[in-house]
């Protein structure tokens, strides 16, 4: 048998180039997500597993795989409650909001609602009540 170059860019009709395209692709995509780590350690890893038939031919995987920066955790607040009109937990997420400030449902940060008082055209909103 003649002595043969291998050229990794053309081996298996350059599936092995591709894969470790592909994956590079992945890692550079994961580098520009915003919701992980741009400085964090990413990894590209080919494996070329041979398995001989006998001396002389042989079967040849390649495998390929990539160990990306993980996405960041997403962190909110919420409320918890129970409705003794329907025996259900109730739960709302805390708005970005203010301490004491009203959303437009109504209701303030700590889960109160203004009693109303009219005088005029004009509702005074200083007493709450539990709601």
């Amino acid at each position: 048998m003649a002595k043969s170059k291998l050229s990794l860019d053309s081996y298996a009709s350059g599936a092995f180039r591709e894969r470790f395209l592909g994956e590079l692709q992945r890692v550079s995509a994961n580098i520009w997500n915003p919701n992980t780590s741009a400085v964090a350690k990413r990894t590209i890893t080919l494996k070329v597993v041979i398995t001989p038939e006998d001396r002389d031919v042989g079967d040849v995987e390649i495998f390929s795989d990539s160990k990306l920066a993980p996405v960041r955790s997403v962190k909110t607040r919420m409320r918890f409650g129970f409705d003794e009109k329907t025996k259900e937990g109730v739960f709302a997420e805390v708005g970005d909001q203010l301490p004491g400030q009203m959303e437009l449902d109504g209701v303030n940060d700590s889960g109160d609602i203004p009693e109303t008082q009219e005088q005029g055209n004009v509702q005074e909103m200083n007493r709450w009540k539990r709601g």
